[in-house]
């Protein structure tokens, strides 16, 4: 159960480690100044354009934000056969090395329904996220033929590929024990969840 649904979330390849803050080390951190550095390089300096942010926001919308306090990371060219420039997002993926990231729970819960899971035909919908002491709860509606409200509650873990594993520890579905009622209605996780449209994210 758990291993099947564990959902993997590659943040738009810039989540290495998340933190979630509270609404005032937020505000302290939207406070701070935006610096972006793409000239530092290694001490070996070679062709490898890296790029160095601190305390940067980037927007999934108007009020929510992937709050950058450190990342560090290797430019790539998306196109084969040329260089990446900085004034072209289109142009250029950014393979993070090292950082931290922050979101608090509204932040999240924009990234998952505004980019991860806004595709047609997505099982997921309305989703919203908060913690409970060391775990991430995200609940909203899980729709398999008819729409399902579920709650469930993970602990979080970085893989060495720098994706984030959410491993599950509850999980409810209209209020009852999730696994039991999957089994009683002849139903698995990885049919339900077919996040195959997804950006960023697996089962």
């Amino acid at each position: 159960m758990a291993r099947s649904l564990a959902l993997v979330l590659l943040i738009g390849a810039l989540v290495v480690a998340v933190v979630l803050l509270a609404p005032a080390q937020v505000g302290q951190l939207r406070a701070s100044q935006t610096t972006v550095d793409s000239t530092k390089r290694p001490e070996h300096a070679d062709s490898t354009l890296w790029i160095e942010m601190r305390a940067v926001d980037l927007h999934v919308n108007e009020e929510n934000a992937l709050r950058i306090s450190v990342l560090r990371g290797q430019v790539e060219s998306t196109r084969r056969g040329t260089i990446p420039v900085l004034d072209d997002p289109a142009s250029f993926r950014i393979r993070v090395t090292s950082g931290v990231v922050g979101l608090t729970g509204g932040d999240l819960a924009a990234l998952l329904n505004e980019y991860v899971f806004a595709y047609k035909g997505s099982p997921l919908r309305n989703l919203r996220a908060r913690t409970d002491g060391s775990q991430v709860v995200i609940s909203g509606i899980m729709h398999k033929g008819v729409d399902l409200p579920f709650e469930m509650s993970s602990t979080l873990s970085l893989e060495p590929d720098g994706r984030i594993r959410s491993h599950p520890t509850r999980m409810r579905i209209l209020g009852v024990h999730g696994a039991l009622l999957l089994h009683a209605l002849g139903l698995h996780p990885d049919n339900v969840l077919d996040v195959r449209g997804a950006r960023g994210a697996s089962v």
